[in-house]
């Protein structure tokens, strides 16, 4: 069998350092395949090689019958200033490119950092260097690796992912789930298994996707469920091994009524006696066996109300919980049905506009997991104005390690430095589901949400309309960070520098899927998409359109985009450009015209328009129609609505 060896050499050392580095590449297995065959040797002070993870790994992306190779993605640790690439054919020794970088990703002379392509032909040796160095007080270097790698052909299945999350057995998780695992080295994509059967039989089959993390949905309560996911590529599938876990019971140990009109001894025990503070309730909760339900009346309830709260203290801030679940929305005392719940008629406020002031903060997640839960609220008059670092963030809400759930949910005038809906932060991968940024601003970037530090919230059916951000990312800012959106809507939101919609930043490569972004505006580049500095963003059945400049790429980004329909066109597999025929742009409804029938959710039933959308029946013939009304001609359409019950009609059948 033929392999590509990696012989990795320690160039200049410094004893007291440790230095390690990760380099991955990428190609398409069409044609040929490539595998790794770790060789030890060579070894200096301060170089850490080790038998259980390799080095270097191969993700098939861009590799194609005609035998180009793509590197791309090289990342590192622990040098001090700069990392330098450069890529040589040892056969004819010539350099490919080089590029300089300080510890923070700056380039120092080059455009920024560019995926190589070059030709291998088969048993010759490729070099491939990157070099990691450090500098004393002089700007002397100090240190520095290179590695060495053989290329040659040899088909290879992908090997089977590992390290799924929630790990194996895990109990008492909440109803939504954000699944993820390793990747299979050699996978080109995924098919995904979830269902209550450990059999996981084709009716469990929940598509295929290139990307390691996939949304549940919403989840049964006190359910067992089982998963599997397979790694494909061009040579075939590798079956991978089935995982469980187990949600939380439905059942709440507990019910906590909120009423801020109740007239009663205000002990939470019924409506009639409900709290009359949000916080009451809260600090009863977080000393009480849980789950709990805290059910919450319509009107306005600030953070600095409450028994153990200071009147006027903008530090306060609704902190919530694991295990307990937060419910506005509901009628209240007073009414003939107190618990009547409809989040329209019956609106729930939770404002920062406190005595004299404006809290910085007015809901925090941060520390919780999905069992946390915040449903059915208006998020309003947040103002992260300090220089303090956690109080210039998150106006609306602040996460930091944490990842709470939100359904059904506003955010709207709100603002931050940075985040003026909502500021996530190391880490932090809430879930929302129905929630809406409305008017959110930002006097650096991200008007509606900020994503920070590794933070990947899933966001399903979720609306960005008129944020704003004086920097970048009117929408949604993304730094070294990488959400997931399905089935979301951009509009009219506003970056004066980069990125109306989204502006992603240093390593982010959002995943949008059936997504409609159109009437956005940046003052500078990508009124849709920014994606800047070896950033990047994976697109499926999207609308960007009317965005003025649709997507904008720069410092080595790169977009992948498929069966989408792109304003000016876009090459990609089944993009098309093409007005995609929207019902009422001015009034916010994107839905498709139809003359099978589309649906007006003013009036709440379906109609017949005179022209169809090119947009219905041109997604991805492979994803799911999901619940797609018929008929839908067994295609799922483009945009927003593609996959759901609101989806226009096809007439091809």
């Amino acid at each position: 069998m033929l392999f590509v060896y990696l012989v990795i050499k320690k160039i200049l050392y410094r004893k007291s350092a440790i230095f390690a580095f990760l380099l991955s590449f990428s190609f398409l297995p069409t044609a040929r395949a490539v595998q790794w065959e770790r060789i030890v040797g060579d070894e200096s002070p301060g170089v850490i090689i080790t038998d259980e993870e390799p080095l270097c790994w191969f993700s098939p992306s861009h590799y194609n019958a005609s035998g180009t190779v793509t590197l791309s993605n090289i990342q590192y640790d622990s040098f001090d200033r700069v990392i330098e690439y450069h890529a040589t054919a040892v056969s004819n020794a010539y350099v490919i490119e080089t590029h300089i970088y300080d510890a923070n990703y700056h380039h120092w002379d080059v455009t920024g950092f560019k995926e190589t392509r070059f030709y291998p032909a088969s048993g010759n040796t490729y070099e491939i260097e990157v070099s990691g160095a450090s500098y004393d007080s002089h700007g002397d270097v100090l240190d520095g690796y290179n590695v060495v790698v053989n290329l040659d052909d040899s088909p290879i299945l992908p090997s089977k992912v590992i390290d799924p999350s929630p790990s194996n057995g895990a109990i008492d998780l909440a109803a939504t789930i954000n699944l993820s695992w390793y990747r299979g080295s050699s996978a080109a994509s995924y098919d995904i298994y979830l269902g209550k059967d450990p059999n996981l039989d084709d009716s469990t089959f929940q598509g295929n996707q290139v990307a390691t993390t996939f949304f549940s949905g919403i989840l049964e309560y006190d359910t067992t469920y089982y998963w599997r996911v397979d790694a494909k590529n061009f040579h075939g599938t590798t079956i991978g091994d089935i995982w469980t876990f187990s949600t939380i019971t439905s059942a709440a140990e507990k019910i906590i009524y909120v009423d801020v009109n109740a007239v009663g001894s205000n002990n939470g025990s019924s409506w009639a006696n409900a709290y009359n503070c949000l916080q009451d309730a809260l600090a009863e909760a977080d000393s009480t066996n849980k789950r709990i339900d805290i059910l919450v009346a319509q009107g306005i309830y600030t953070p600095d109300q409450g028994s153990r709260i200071n009147l006027g203290d903008y530090n306060a801030v609704f902190q919530l919980i694991n295990k307990v679940s937060i419910e506005g929305g509901y009628a209240g005392s007073g009414e003939i049905d107190p618990s009547a719940r409809d989040i329209v008629a019956h609106q729930t406020i939770l404002s920062g506009d406190i005595y004299d002031y404006t809290s910085y903060n007015v809901v925090s997640g941060s520390g919780t997991n999905g069992t946390a839960v915040l449903d059915g609220f208006i998020i309003t008059n947040g103002a992260a104005t300090s220089s303090y670092s956690i109080h210039s963030r998150g106006g609306g809400m602040y996460n930091e390690e944490g990842n709470p759930t939100l359904i059904d949910c506003t955010f709207i005038g709100n603002f931050a430095k940075e985040g003026g809906g909502m500021h996530n932060r190391d880490s932090s991968n809430p879930v929302l589901i129905n929630c809406m940024f409305i008017g959110n601003s930002a006097s650096d970037d991200g008007g509606g949400i900020y994503n920070d530090d590794h933070s990947n919230p899933v966001l399903i059916k979720c609306w960005f309309s008129g944020n704003s951000a004086s920097d970048d990312g009117g929408g949604v800012y993304n730094d070294h960070s990488s959400p997931t959106l399905t089935n979301c809507i951009f509009s009219g939101n506003l970056a004066s520098d980069n990125g109306g919609g989204l502006h992603n930043e240093w390593a982010s490569n959002p995943i949008l899927t059936n997504c409609t972004l159109s009437g956005n505006e940046a003052g500078n580049e990508g009124s849709g998409i920014c994606n800047y500095i070896i950033s990047g963003s994976i697109i499926s059945n999207c609308i960007l359109w009317d965005n003025d400049k649709e997507i904008w790429n720069f410092g080595d980004s790169i977009i992948t985009i498929t069966y989408s329909n792109i304003f000016g066109g876009l090459q990609g597999v089944g993009n098309i450009n093409a007005d995609p025929l929207f019902v009422d742009t001015a009034n916010g409804d994107y839905h498709l015209k139809s003359q099978a029938g589309r649906w007006d959710p003013n009036i709440k039933t379906w109609i017949i328009d005179s022209v169809t959308s090119p947009c219905i029946d041109a997604g991805d013939p492979n994803s799911l129609v999901g619940d797609e009304p018929l008929p839908n001609g067994g295609i799922i359409n483009m945009g927003a609505y593609g996959g759901t019950i609101e989806a226009s009609k096809s007439t091809a059948n």
